[in-house]
């Protein structure tokens, strides 16, 4: 298309040598247009304005709205603006968030679309193309490259009602059916006085009442101070369904914890995958134990973050992280399967005082190498989200 100045230019100079009067002030006129949106068009970067307003965390299925909020902070009004946001394709966004809207002067226009958490993982909205232009098709403009914002997706939580991992704690805040040790700030009852007891456990109020010495009868408790071990080299799933089975290791894991916050235990997390945050990827993913829903937050946040990394294998992470524990914690160690290398080194952990508990995450049949672990380490496969309840059963002390 030839520039469009010399042609007014031109037209203007034979309206004045032919003394086209009317013909002159039409392309004075548009020079003067063309002139005026050529300054205006630079100038629109530099008054206009956007940011998302939404939520930064969304549990596994929740919906959340996305507002874009666009301003123009001049007096003269922008004929159009087109859009176009790319959203994540693993969320099933398989076409952006697009659109042409009019922004008036000092004004606001807010453009709304909802995004739905259907996979665990760390996202970005954006980035955020606009496009511009005048009315008279001058000239169009384009601004690339906007901020993104992240989203990140806690992984799916399967309801563990039955859980109750054992532990070799003595005090805790747990009902034990297989105590070491009672704790004394459980009061179930009194007895008669048997020689040998601790005047420390004398029930005086109840002394006074039955005229002979009580004491206080306490309920056997147990600590559960967990950590979960989650393996995500990907040498160890099935090769034909390695992400499938490795998301459902994240959702055990993540299961796992979620219950054991709800029973108010101590849960950290140590994990060979990478931080899909780090920039280097090669650190492993460290939680060090702690209670409450601040850390189950915690926890949900390095699971919805972690991805699948070949740089540490399980065996090198246990010799690592396995010896740092404290005594009787009890170690779920959640796998694709146990390699030959592997089979010693949760031996290993459980003759050094640790309760160790093997979940495999994949269809594959039991190896030699699984064969032979000790009958004393609980191992269990599971195909599916659904079987992981009967997992929990079966983990009961």
């Amino acid at each position: 298309m030839p520039p469009l100045i010399p042609i007014l230019v031109f037209l203007a100079l034979v309206a004045a040598v032919f003394d086209a009067g009317a013909l002159a002030v039409v392309c004075y006129f548009l020079i003067a247009m063309y002139l005026f949106v050529r300054w205006w068009l630079r100038r629109v970067p530099s008054v206009l304005s956007y940011q998302r307003v939404h939520d930064t965390h969304l549990f596994y299925d929740e919906t959340a709205t996305v507002t874009l909020e666009l301003r123009n902070r001049s007096v003269i009004p922008i004929p159009w603006i087109s859009y176009h946001e790319r959203l994540p394709l693993r969320l099933g966004y398989s076409a952006p968030f697009q659109g042409v809207v009019y922004l008036p002067a000092n004004g606001t226009r807010k453009l709304a679309y909802t995004v739905r958490g259907t996979r665990r993982g760390l996202y970005e909205l954006g980035p955020l193309t606009l496009g511009y232009g005048d009315i008279f098709g001058f000239e169009d403009r384009t601004i690339r490259g906007g901020s993104v914002d992240r989203l990140t997706v806690y992984p799916k939580i399967v309801p563990l009602e039955q859980l109750l991992l054992p532990s070799r704690s003595p005090l805790g805040a747990l009902r034990s059916r297989n105590p070491l040790s009672e704790d004394p700030s459980r009061v179930i009852g009194v007895r008669d006085y048997q020689r040998g007891d601790s005047m420390r456990r004398i029930h005086w109020p109840a002394t006074a009442r039955a005229g002979q010495l009580q004491v206080k009868k306490l309920e056997p408790a147990m600590t559960l101070q967990t950590v979960i071990l989650l393996d995500l080299h990907p040498e160890y799933y099935d090769q034909q369904l390695v992400d499938e089975y490795q998301e459902l290791a994240i959702v055990a894991a993540a299961s796992f914890a979620n219950r054991l916050i709800d029973m108010r235990q101590a849960v950290g997390l140590i994990s060979n995958g990478v931080d899909a945050e780090d920039g280097e990827r090669r650190a492993a993913v460290l939680v060090p134990a702690g209670r409450g829903r601040g850390h189950a937050i915690r926890l949900l946040e390095a699971l919805a973050r972690v991805e699948s990394s070949r740089h540490l294998p399980l065996p090198e992470l246990l010799h690592q992280q396995g010896h740092g524990l404290g005594w009787g914690t009890t170690v779920v160690v959640i796998t694709g399967s146990v390699t030959p290398a592997l089979a010693p080194a949760l031996t290993t952990l459980k003759r050094h005082g640790y309760t160790v508990l093997v979940l495999l995450a994949g269809g594959r049949r039991l190896g030699a190498a699984e064969t032979v672990i000790p009958p004393t380490i609980p191992l269990y496969r599971i195909r599916e989200e659904r079987e992981l309840p009967a997992v929990a059963e079966v983990f009961r002390g």
